[in-house]
């Protein structure tokens, strides 16, 4: 486990003559040899007025002082800041930009286990200020930021060096960045985000791993996630998952509606309409086996779809097949017979003399899976969508005639229940 020491250099750099005190960067490097930590590169950063300071910090660094010291000259980088800082090395955003440049170079350097030791202690105030803002931001992984206390007004009891810690302010921050991903629904990225955050895991990386498998429609390695954590879900997750990896195809229909409203509240109408697609279909394939083969009801589609174009093909003796071969869709064509397609299972629904209070509105969502198809196969994307209102509350009665809709949609409960467990992660 080796460090590399990162520091602004300040006028009392690497010490001064007035009162023979060593300055932090020599102060922080004795501390760390101390404490037995290997330094294997250490960068400096300097204005114009530093930069004779840092010409000598670095003889310091490579003199017989500190014999402990083996590092080389090349491993010892002297870096000027950009002009705007050196004539004004007051200006926080530029301390920020030249410090973060700095950790940027570092991180080339850092091995699994090694360190960035921050010296918080040296230059202006901007400039000391800027590790610990960040490291507060999540900029500087695997580091440490350091104060070097002056010696004549240290306290009796006080260390001279000594480790600044603003983890629970990088974990506030954290904590509201993982927030607004959860409000979106992104729970790979707040997943992503938790497990580097250092809050504690008390079932949200179960939770949002759930929510992420969930949405991806993988819902047998959802029901895994939270097999051993069925304490800690809200009932209702853990049930409907249930029903969902046992293909209960009447909670598909409702799934998919949720699903859908996530995509419509982000704005997400490209996903939206892909989703409205399977919707539908899915409604379709339910309602036409409901009708011509109950028994093939709850199994997976792949798994039955040559027993269902058998049963069309022998509905009625015959009937039904023979009323599809002459039906004509609204521009004039045939319908394409060799596999049920959206457009054979409305007219087949049409010839069962299917309820028009399902009918009717699933027509009215033709004209949006058509524009999932030039999403799709034309790469046309949607930036708006016409009626919202009139289409949520269209595809809300095709599912009331399906099933029954929970008052809540699953993902927001889930959400509400992530939140709470967050309250308490920190």
């Amino acid at each position: 486990m080796t460090s590399i020491v990162l520091s602004f250099v300040g006028n009392q750099d690497p010490g001064t003559d007035k009162n023979d005190k060593e300055g932090s960067i020599v102060s922080l490097t004795n501390h760390l040899l101390e404490q037995n930590q290997e330094i294997k590169r250490v960068i400096l950063l300097y204005t114009h007025g530093t930069q004779e300071a840092a010409n000598f910090t670095k003889e310091w660094l490579l003199s017989s002082e500190l014999p402990q010291l083996k590092i080389v000259e090349k491993n010892i980088e002297l870096i000027p800041v950009d002009e705007k800082l050196s004539q004004d090395p007051i200006d926080l955003l530029l301390a920020i930009q030249a410090a973060r440049q700095a950790l940027e170079r570092a991180k080339l350097y850092l091995n699994r286990g090694d360190f960035l030791e921050l010296n918080a202690s040296s230059g202006t105030p901007a400039m000391k200020s800027a590790w610990n803002i960040l490291q507060a931001a999540g900029y500087a992984p695997q580091s440490r930021v350091w104060q070097v206390r002056n010696p004549d007004k240290m306290m009796p009891g006080q260390s001279r060096v000594f480790e600044t810690n603003v983890n629970s302010l990088k974990k506030e921050f954290d904590l509201k960045v993982i927030r607004e991903q959860i409000n979106n629904y992104n729970y790979s990225g707040a997943l992503a985000n938790f497990k580097e955050s250092g809050l504690k895991d008390n079932g949200v990386s179960v939770l949002l791993e759930y929510g992420r498998c969930r949405l991806a429609c993988d819902f047998q390695k959802a029901r895994q996630e939270i097999h051993q954590f069925r304490t800690i879900i809200d009932p209702r997750l853990s049930e409907e998952i249930d029903r969902l990896a046992s293909h209960d195809q009447k909670y598909f229909v409702v799934e998919l509606y949720f699903q859908a409203l996530t995509k419509l509240k982000n704005q997400e109408y490209s996903n939206f309409l892909v989703l409205l697609f399977a919707f539908q279909e899915s409604v379709l394939r339910f309602q036409v086996r409901k009708r011509l083969c109950p028994k093939l009801l709850n199994y997976p589609w792949k798994d039955v779809k040559e027993q269902v174009e058998k049963a069309i093909q022998q509905y009625q003796e015959g009937q039904l097949y023979s009323y599809l071969q002459n039906y004509r869709l609204p521009n004039g064509r045939s319908l394409q017979l060799n596999h049920p397609s959206r457009p054979v299972l409305l007219a087949i629904l049409e010839y069962v003399s299917e309820q028009s209070s399902l009918l009717e509105p699933l027509k009215k969502i033709n004209k949006y899976c058509d524009q999932r198809n030039d999403y799709v196969h034309q790469f046309e994307g949607v930036s708006f969508l016409e009626d919202q209102e009139r289409l949520v509350r269209d595809i809300r009665k095709i599912v009331r005639q399906i099933a029954q809709i929970p008052e809540q949609n699953s993902f927001e409960l889930l959400n509400q229940q992530l939140h709470s467990l967050l309250t308490s992660s920190l």
